[in-house]
């Protein structure tokens, strides 16, 4: 429930941002079914008269910055998991190797490391937004990078878990 004043922080679906509202009205409509309590609120920038409806808006609310932080967090940990996982996965499948046993190798020179070398350009090109919540569980196929497309300049197409496309340029090593 929030009271009328409250600034309330929208995660939007859309727009992949966070914007602060503040609630103006609350509505509470009884009949023969219930009770039921809606909210109208106003936007930053806007005529304070126009307001919209809390519950059309697509996303998520959450009553501070701090709660819209963790639901961020907790997102993109789910985010990062998955894509460790995949990558596990990939390392296991394609090159028999068990990515939780540590190589003994020597070190990549530091001219060779992505923060030294400015010809390793990591150019993604996502034709699809990547959703807020994580995909749906699936029957173990599709779930591994499907590496679609090389060209001799080095330039991979990798299409993700879910859906998506990254155009990804790999680095010459010498």
């Amino acid at each position: 429930m929030y009271a009328v004043g409250d600034v309330v922080y929208v995660i939007s679906n859309k727009k992949r941002n966070v914007v602060p509202v503040q609630i103006v009205e609350q509505i509470v409509r009884r009949s023969l079914q219930g009770e039921t309590v809606s909210f109208k609120a106003s936007l930053p920038g806007r005529d304070r008269s126009k307001t919209i409806d809390l519950g059309e808006i697509d996303g998520t609310v959450h009553k501070t910055l701090g709660d819209a932080r963790k639901f961020l967090y907790d997102q993109a940990s789910v985010a990062i998991n998955a894509l460790l996982n995949t990558a596990g996965e990939v390392s296991k499948n394609h090159f028999g190797v068990d990515p939780d046993v540590k190589v003994s190798t020597e070190p990549v020179p530091q001219e060779q490391t992505a923060d030294k070398n400015p010809a390793f350009d990591l150019d993604l090109d996502l034709h699809q937004q990547v959703p807020l919540a994580p995909p749906a569980p699936s029957n173990g196929e599709g779930n591994i990078l499907d590496f679609t497309a090389v060209d001799a300049s080095g330039k991979v197409e990798v299409q993700m878990p879910d859906g998506t496309f990254a155009n990804i340029q790999m680095p010459e090593m010498q």
